[in-house]
Order: C-alpha cells, then sequence, then structure tokens
C-alpha cells in the first residue's frame, strides 16, 4: 500500500508527535507516541481515525552545530531505524485494518530548520488535534 498523501491525511484527524534528538527516534517506550495512541482511544467516537504523524526538524543550530562525525552519523542511523520501523508498522497497521484497527501511522517527516518554525505551519497543514 503506498503511504498516506498530504491530501489523505487531512481528511483524518492528526496528531503530531515531534521528535527532538537520537535519543528520542524510537517507537518503543516514547511518551509522544504512546500519548497519541491513548488520545485516540479516548476518543474514538469524535474522530474514528487518527493518523499519528511523526515529525523530526533537523535544525542546523541545534543538531549540525559543533558535532563530532560520529555524532552525526549515529542521527543518521536512528533516523534511518525509526523510519524502517514506522514503515513496518504501517505494514502491519494495514494488514489489521480489515479488523478494524483505526489506529494509522504515517511516515515520518524530516524537515531542516528551525522547530519553532517548522512546527506550527506543519500543525497547521495537517490541521493537527494535537502535539506529542
Amino acid at each position: 500500500r503506498p503511504p498516506p498523501t498530504t491530501t489523505t491525511l487531512l481528511k483524518a484527524a492528526t496528531s503530531l508527535v515531534w521528535l527532538t534528538g537520537h535519543e528520542d527516534l524510537r517507537l518503543q517506550n516514547h511518551g509522544g507516541f504512546q500519548n497519541a495512541l491513548s488520545e485516540e482511544e479516548n476518543d474514538d467516537d469524535k474522530n474514528p481515525t487518527t493518523t499519528i504523524q511523526p515529525i523530526f526538524v533537523l535544525d542546523p543550530q541545534i543538531h549540525l552545530r559543533c558535532k563530532s562525525k560520529a555524532t552525526l552519523t549515529r542521527l543518521h542511523q536512528c533516523l534511518c531505524s525509526l523510519e524502517q520501523d514506522i514503515l513496518a508498522s504501517i505494514t502491519t497497521g494495514a494488514e489489521e485494518e480489515s479488523s478494524s484497527t483505526k489506529k494509522r501511522m504515517a511516515p515520518l517527516i524530516v524537515k531542516t530548520g528551525c522547530a519553532s518554525d517548522i512546527l506550527p505551519k506543519l500543525a497547521k497543514e495537517f490541521k493537527a488535534t494535537s502535539c506529542h
């Protein structure tokens, strides 16, 4: 199944999950993902389908300033690993959809710039109902 497009995602409620650094780039035991999932479970009647949109903003002033090659390599590897985990969860979710699963994970979005500028724009674009 192809990944959801922006147009597709706008039809459902969207919860943004903002990922801030390499130690944050995981699905397991992540407070933002857990909160987005529990919020969705509590809101089933209002929003029959909630898209969970993971976002990483690569801020040159934070992530690239005076960082060693090893640190940048680790960040890249963590982003790639998370992207694979998300794509695997999307595939698993597609198989479970027939059994009325309402949870939806969108592909990872990576933007470059200042998070305080980018996040509000993405929240508006996706008509996000929450940000974790």
